[in-house]
C-alpha cells in the first residue's frame, strides 16, 4: 500500500492498515510531511510504515512512483485533486498503471459538488457541525475542541471504504475509487439526532451549562477526594443513591438530586462510591505499569489535560482561532448551533 497523505486524515488509515499487517510505504515530499513540525501528532499516525522521500515534481522521480503503484494493492491520500493531478497521482492516471488498484481519497467536502476541491481542516468541521457549541454546555460560548476529532472520523471512514474496496476486488478482480470526507465525518457525528418532517431537529441529550453531564445518571461528580464518572440507568442511580445514604431507594429525579447534593457536597469520597459502583465489592488497587500507576476505571485522572499542556509547552485556548489567510477560501468557519442545515463558511 502506498501512502501519499499528509497531516492526520491522510496517514492515519494507512497506519491502521499497517497495524493489521499491510506493507505500507509512506511516500513523502523531500520537504517533508506538513505535519512533521508538530511531532506528537506526526508520529501518532506513522507507526509500522516504511518511508521514502521523493520529489514528485521532478520528472526523474516518475519511475519510482510508477514502480510502487504497479506493485501496490491500494493507494491512499488526502491531497486536493488538482494537486494530485499535477503530480500524476490522480485516480485515472494510477488506474491506467494498475487496474486492480483500490484508490482511497479523503477530501474536505467530498468528491463531487462545487466545493470538491476546496481545502479544509478538522476544526472547521467541528465548528460547522455544531460541536463547538455542543461541547460548551447549555448557554455557554463555543469552545475550541481537541485537535483531530473530524480527522480521525474521516480516516476511519476511508479505512472502512478501502477495506470494502479490497474485498470487492477479490470478487471481481477490478480496482475502484473510494472516498471519505471531513464533511461526511462531521455529519456522521450528529447521528444522535435527525431532521423531523417539520424541519426541526429531534430531541437529543445535551450537555448542561456546568459541562458536568447530560442527565442525572450520566455525568461526572466532584467527591470528597476526587472526581467520579457515572453512567447508569434509573434503577442503578436509585441503588447508588441508597448505598451512599441518599434517596432511600427512590428512583428518578429525587434520587439523582440527592446524590448530587451528597456527593457534590464532598461528603462522600471516591473509595466509598467505588465500592457500590464496581461489581464484586472493593476492587484491588491498580497495579503499577510502564507509566506508573494506572487510574481506576471508575475514577477520573486529575488534571490530565493540564499536565499534557505543560509537557508539550502548549496552551489550550477557548474560542475560535482563525487560520492564516493563506489557508484559502475555507480558511476559517463560524461555529454553528445544531440546525437542519448548519454548514456556513466565511
Amino acid at each position: 500500500m502506498v501512502d501519499f497523505g499528509n497531516f492526520l486524515a491522510g496517514p492515519l488509515a494507512p497506519m491502521l492498515m499497517a497495524d493489521m499487517g499491510a506493507d505500507v510505504v509512506k511516500l513523502e515530499a523531500t520537504t517533508g510531511d506538513m505535519m512533521r513540525p508538530t511531532e506528537f501528532a506526526f508520529y501518532g499516525c506513522q507507526r509500522n510504515k516504511r518511508g521514502i522521500a521523493v520529489d514528485m515534481k521532478n520528472p526523474a522521480s516518475r519511475p519510482i512512483v510508477e514502480r510502487l503503484v504497479r506493485q501496490a494493492d491500494a493507494v491512499h491520500h488526502n491531497l486536493r485533486m488538482p494537486a494530485a493531478k499535477k503530480l500524476g497521482i490522480d485516480y485515472e492516471t494510477l488506474h491506467a498503471l494498475n487496474p486492480r488498484l483500490v484508490y482511497s481519497h479523503v477530501s474536505s467536502y467530498g468528491p463531487i459538488g462545487p466545493r470538491k476541491d476546496w481545502p479544509g481542516f478538522d476544526q472547521l468541521f467541528q465548528a460547522s457541525s455544531g460541536w463547538e457549541y455542543e461541547g460548551a454546555g447549555e448557554g455557554n460560548q463555543p469552545i475550541w475542541h481537541r485537535f483531530g476529532m473530524m480527522d480521525h472520523q474521516a480516516a476511519m471512514s476511508s479505512l472502512y471504504a478501502l477495506m470494502l474496496g479490497l474485498i470487492e476486488r477479490e470478487r471481481t478482480g477490478e480496482g475502484q475509487f473510494v472516498a471519505a470526507s471531513l464533511l461526511g465525518a462531521s455529519i456522521l457525528t450528529t447521528s444522535e439526532t435527525l431532521v423531523l418532517p417539520n424541519g426541526e431537529l429531534a430531541p437529543y441529550p445535551q450537555l448542561d451549562a456546568m459541562q458536568m453531564g447530560v442527565a442525572e445518571n450520566r455525568r461526572i461528580f466532584r467527591t470528597a477526594d476526587g472526581w467520579l464518572a457515572l453512567s447508569t440507568d434509573a434503577r442503578g442511580l436509585a441503588k447508588f443513591a441508597e448505598a451512599v445514604g441518599a434517596g432511600r431507594g427512590e428512583g428518578g429525579d429525587r434520587a439523582g438530586s440527592e446524590v448530587l447534593q451528597l456527593v457534590g457536597a464532598d461528603v462522600v469520597g471516591v473509595p466509598r462510591c467505588r465500592r457500590h459502583l464496581c461489581a464484586g465489592g472493593q476492587p484491588p488497587d491498580p497495579a503499577p505499569g510502564a507509566h506508573g500507576e494506572l487510574p481506576h476505571p471508575c475514577r477520573l485522572r486529575r488534571d490530565t489535560p493540564r499536565r499534557r499542556r505543560e509537557e508539550l509547552g502548549r496552551r489550550h485556548p477557548r474560542g475560535l482561532r482563525r487560520r492564516d489567510a493563506a489557508a484559502g477560501a475555507d480558511g476559517y468557519a463560524v461555529p454553528q448551533r445544531r440546525q437542519p442545515n448548519p454548514v456556513r463558511h466565511l
